[in-house]
């Protein structure tokens, strides 16, 4: 972490010294830091400053200079110090990344018996190893089996780290062939290929048979589904099981292939009704993925029994009948549920949505108003479909100022104020997260107002929602950057509570947000995307760390949006799809004639995106009556969804 700077000028610090210094006693120190931080990670400076031997902050210059030590001449001459340091400051939350830094050098010259001894349980899987490796060479070795043995039962490729336990049960003989195969069904549950390969190879040659077949109907399933076609019958109960296994990867491949492929096993010798049930149900749900009506005839064809659905099967089967407009089978699928999903607000919803198309008002109206008590993206729906007021019902969290006062003065609060103020948010993160998570919830409630008042939103959203208090709605939807955003709405026309609502879905409005996918900042934004966008729009864009600043990013974010809006005919709800899962995508889920824009959301086929455009809509609501007091109804965000431009074409003439 520490290797990471955003650093702020020392000059800028000392000018912001002069009028703050009565209220700020940290305010001098605090430049000077930044200032020695800096000297030290650039290599300018060996020592810590007297004058900072009393500021919070200061263990972490000491850890620096360990680091930067750790770095250039890796060796056992640092090791006293770094043990020295952890010791005294054990309970630092970056500690931890410390320990782990200089143990993985440990265990890379081989000193077992410190990585044994300094080991503190990671979520490092590689260090995880290491320390299994060191046990190998001190413990007993009944003591270490089991974990070692739990280590190499994954489905999963393990870390390098892992290779010496590995090849230390190997040598203890309990790497058996049936350990070997056990680990290999696990790899295939995990539908890890490459896994399953490396582990077949090392199976004896009459064992590796229905890997091969394994492996042959991954890598292409409609090949081997029309061998087994041709062949008439299914060798062995194995065979029934690859069938299965082979249908359903095509299914999500290709589903209309595997329509034809069901289709072509009709007669196949060894194929029980049970067996064709569930193929058939497998077929079905990736038809209804692709919103083919097919997938209904499969879902409605009585083969298909509810004791042979999971809750995916029965939850797709309602959105193949959503989307084909038959409201009896969406009321009649929804009822044959199991309670615990029944009581889903979705389900909720969408069964008084049939009860209100078979002419069962009274009936639709009692979950309605139910429903149109909770604050969520159902609930409004259902608000809308009584023509009554949302339940937005703000209740704010009571000040408690001697408990504030209390929770700030924590040691740990301290460190994470300063971090903050130096503009270093993943370091006050650590902090503020170790502090809170020990708190009460009337506690974290408090904690929740002083980041809020710090204006750090991100942190107050989720010590709220830690403590389980959902009415303060001024916590929770903050107006950050509000001048901007204010600008960039009236320049490209992108409502404002769109963009506030792109920006808490994807960040809470953390500006040095960064998805695993490579997307940064507070609208999470992909290089590639920023770079297309800016030279669309004669934007500026200065590489990708540039998207940490929260005016680039929400100046290319909502040119973005403005972007996808046009492309999509002002559709809320296809460029939030757009903005999650790409243009291209919705491109091919667009429907080809009128289509509720509640179904179409419904009949999203990635679960992500489909929780991401109600949570964005949900959001807009939340901003919008925060921003002026009335909330938009969610039904006139939805809109009308445009066809496709080929179906515009042909309308106009």
């Amino acid at each position: 972490m520490l290797r990471r700077i955003w650093l702020l000028s020392g000059a800028l610090l000392l000018a912001a010294a002069a009028c703050a210094q009565d209220n700020d006693p940290h305010v001098l120190e605090r430049a000077a830091f930044a200032e020695v931080l800096a000297a030290i990670e650039a290599g300018k400076r060996d020592a810590v400053p007297p004058e900072l031997a009393d500021y919070p902050l200061t263990p972490y210059l000491h850890a620096a200079l360990l680091r930067r030590e750790l770095i250039q001449a890796p060796g056992p001459k640092n090791d006293a110090a770094i043990v020295a340091w952890l010791d005294r400051h054990a309970a630092l939350p970056m500690a931890d990344d410390l320990r782990r830094d200089w143990l993985r050098r440990v265990a890379r010259r081989k000193d077992w018996r410190t990585v044994y001894d300094h080991y503190r349980t990671t979520g490092s899987a590689s260090l995880q190893c290491h320390y299994l490796h060191a046990r190998t060479r001190i413990e007993a070795a009944e003591k270490v089996e089991p974990a070692a043995m739990e280590r190499w039962l994954s489905g999963t490729s393990q870390p390098d780290a892992c290779d010496p336990v590995f090849a230390w049960l190997d040598a203890r003989g309990l790497l058996t062939d049936d350990r070997i195969y056990e680990r290999m069904m696990l790899a295939m549950d995990a539908r890890q290929s490459g896994l399953v390969r490396y582990l077949m190879r090392k199976l004896p040659e009459q064992r590796r048979g229905y890997a091969r077949a394994w492996l042959a109907m991954r890598a292409n399933p409609a090949g081997e589904i029309a061998r087994i076609a041709r062949a008439g019958r299914l060798r062995n109960d194995d065979e029934a099981g690859l069938l299965q296994t082979g249908l359903k990867t095509l299914a999500w491949r290709d589903s209309d292939k595997a329509h034809a492929a069901l289709q072509s096993l009709t007669g196949v010798r060894g194929i029980d009704g049970a067996l064709r049930a569930r193929l058939q149900r497998d077929v079905a749900l990736g038809l209804a993925y692709d919103r083919d009506p097919r997938g209904f005839a499969l879902f409605a064809d009585g083969a298909v029994r509810d004791g042979i659905l999971g809750p995916k099967a029965r939850e797709w089967r309602v959105r193949s009948a959503l989307y084909q407009g038959q409201w009896a089978d969406v009321q009649r699928w929804i009822e044959a549920m199991p309670a615990d999903q029944r009581k889903e607000s979705t389900w909720r919803y969408w069964l008084a949505r049939a009860l209100e198309m078979a002419g069962q008002r009274t009936a639709a109206r009692d979950i309605y108003q139910r429903l149109a008590r909770e604050r969520s993206y159902y609930g409004y729906l259902a608000a809308d479909r009584l023509g009554v007021n949302y339940a937005i019902d703000h209740s704010p969290v009571t000040p408690d100022p001697e408990a504030q006062a209390s929770f700030a003065q924590l040691a740990g609060v301290v460190r994470a104020r300063e971090w903050f103020l130096l503009d270093r948010p993943a370091e006050a993160r650590e902090e503020w997260v170790a502090v809170v998570a020990d708190l009460d919830r009337t506690a974290q409630q408090q904690a929740a107002l002083v980041a809020d008042a710090w204006g750090w939103h991100e942190q107050a959203i989720i010590t709220l929602a830690r403590s389980k208090y959902w009415d303060d709605m001024h916590v929770r939807y903050p107006l950050p950057h509000a001048d901007d955003v204010d600008r960039l709405a009236r320049q490209t026309a992108v409502p404002h509570d769109f963009i506030w609502g792109i920006a808490r879905s994807e960040s809470l409005f953390a500006r040095d947000a960064r998805s695993g996918a490579g997307a940064y900042g507070l609208m999470q934004l992909l290089p590639a995307t920023a770079r297309r966008v800016a030279r669309g729009a004669g934007l500026e864009y200065r590489g990708r760390a540039s998207l940490y600043q929260p005016d680039v990013n929400l100046t290319l974010g909502t040119q973005y949006l403005a972007d996808l809006l046009e492309r999509f005919d002002g559709s809320l709800p296809f460029a939030a799809a757009a903005y999650n899962a790409g243009e291209h995508r919705v491109d091919r889920w667009r429907p080809a004639g009128d289509k509720d824009a509640a179904i179409w959301v419904e009949n999203i086929p990635y679960t992500e995106t489909r929780l991401y455009v109600q949570k964005v809509l949900k959001h807009m609501t939340g901003f919008a009556w925060r921003r002026t007091g009335r909330p938009v109804p969610v039904t006139t965000r939805l809109g009308s969804l445009p066809p496709p431009p080929a179906e515009q074409a042909r309308a106009a003439g």
